[in-house]
Formats: structure tokens, C-alpha cells, sequence
């Protein structure tokens, strides 16, 4: 009885992908290896429609692995000739099957990946004054290491850019997210203008048992030199 009731709430709470993305998601399924990591189609579709809606140009992400979501951002920027790059320390092994799926895809002029740390390569695209519209979070998720890409990601995100996170109901994740919001002004985004439903956040809060969500976004409102910590000599805010 209990089985018929979950698999009957699964039915009824089923997310609705964005047709879209149909294509994301076919390439996706072609490749897809049991027990990896990709990016789930409503994420996918967060990604894609915060890039489609805003016609962010330049994108940035932390974290490539299968390549998924990367797929999904290359997608979205190819209308406005785009590009996206990534950065991942993993080795070639591990992102040969992502990289040769953006290949296949035909994205392999619009992608790049650097394969390092990202405490080494965003401190250059800091001072090499590189600018991006939109910056997925998905790496490292200590809070020393958020903190740290957080703090770079606001320098070089343009006002009015977003920047999403990948398990945003970790611990870290949160506290990482409160920099942004209390120290930086960013804004979260309006969840369903992106196809989140009401009907996929009761879906989420049912399978991950928790009210956080699993992946959060927000808007640079203000612009770096005149949020508080740089604009006031004497700012302070306890988190």
C-alpha cells in the first residue's frame, strides 16, 4: 500500500522539463553511466533558463566532471555565441567521456576547461579582469573553499549576472550562500519564472526529507565597488 502511494505521489509531483532542453537531455541519456554524478533535468533547466532569459553571454563554472551541466550552459549560450569554461582538477581519465560529449554535441569551440584548482585559476581571471554574466558554484564544498570562490566570483561576476549553487542544503553551502546575501546584496531569483514549480518544491522536500533546497540561485543587484564591504571603511555584519 505504502509502495502505491509513493510511486502514485511520484506520478502526480513528476517534473515537466522544458522542451528546450529536449535535446540536453537526450544527449545526456546516450552516455549516461550508472553510478556517476549528472545533472538532474529540473537543475539543467534552471541553468539553461536563468542563461536563455537574461542573455548572459560569458558563463563559468566550478566542478565539470561528466560534463552535464556544462552541456546544458553550452546550450543555452549558443544563441548568443556564447562561450562557457569550466574549471575541474580532476584528471583526464575522468572528464575524457564529458569533453568528448561537448565534442559530439558540436560545443567544442565554446567550451573550455582548465583543469586546476579553482584557488589557482580564479585568483588569474581576477587579475587577468576577466568578467562573466553567470557562474555555476559546483567544486569543493568546504566552507573555507566556498568562501574563497565566493568572495573571487563576486569580483568578477558582472552587476546584474547570477550565480547558482549546486547542493545548496549542505551545511557549508548555506553559510557560503549568506555571504553573498548579507555582505554582497545578491538577490535569490523568482524560482518559478525558471519552470520550478510549486508542484517540483513539494517533490523536492519530499525525497531529500529537508525544506532546503538542492540547488539555489541569486542576482548581483549591486555593482562590486558599491556593495558595503567596499564602500564602507568601517563595514561590519556578523553572519
Amino acid at each position: 500500500m505504502l509502495d502505491s502511494v509513493k510511486n502514485w505521489l511520484k506520478k502526480i509531483l513528476q517534473y515537466e522539463a522544458l522542451a528546450e532542453t529536449a535535446n540536453v537531455r537526450e544527449i545526456i541519456n546516450a552516455v549516461r553511466n550508472s553510478g556517476q554524478p549528472y545533472c538532474p533535468d529540473e537543475e539543467g533547466d534552471l541553468l539553461f533558463s536563468l542563461i536563455r532569459k537574461h542573455g548572459y553571454k560569458n558563463c563559468l563554472e566550478v566542478g565539470f566532471y561528466t560534463g552535464s551541466s556544462a552541456l546544458y550552459m553550452c546550450d543555452a549560450v549558443a544563441i548568443h555565441s556564447g562561450h562557457v569554461t569550466s574549471i575541474c582538477i580532476d584528471g583526464d581519465d575522468a572528464v575524457a567521456p564529458g569533453m568528448k560529449m561537448l565534442r559530439d554535441a558540436g560545443y567544442a569551440n565554446t567550451h573550455d576547461l582548465i583543469q586546476e584548482n579553482s584557488n589557482q585559476a580564479l585568483p588569474r581571471k581576477f587579475l587577468s579582469n576577466e568578467k562573466f554574466d553567470f557562474i555555476f558554484i559546483d567544486g569543493w564544498k568546504t566552507f573555507d573553499h566556498l568562501a574563497f570562490e565566493i568572495y573571487l566570483a563576486n569580483q568578477i561576476l558582472k552587476q546584474g549576472g547570477a550565480i547558482a549553487f549546486d547542493d545548496s542544503q549542505m551545511v557549508s553551502v548555506r553559510k557560503a550562500i549568506k555571504l553573498l546575501q548579507q555582505y554582497y546584496g545578491f538577490e535569490e531569483i523568482d524560482y518559478p519564472e525558471h519552470n520550478q514549480s510549486l508542484r517540483l518544491r513539494i517533490f523536492q522536500i519530499l525525497t531529500c526529507r529537508s525544506w532546503q533546497r538542492p540547488y539555489r540561485a541569486f542576482i548581483k543587484t549591486l555593482a562590486t565597488e558599491a556593495q558595503p564591504p567596499f564602500g564602507e571603511l568601517t563595514f561590519h555584519r556578523p553572519l
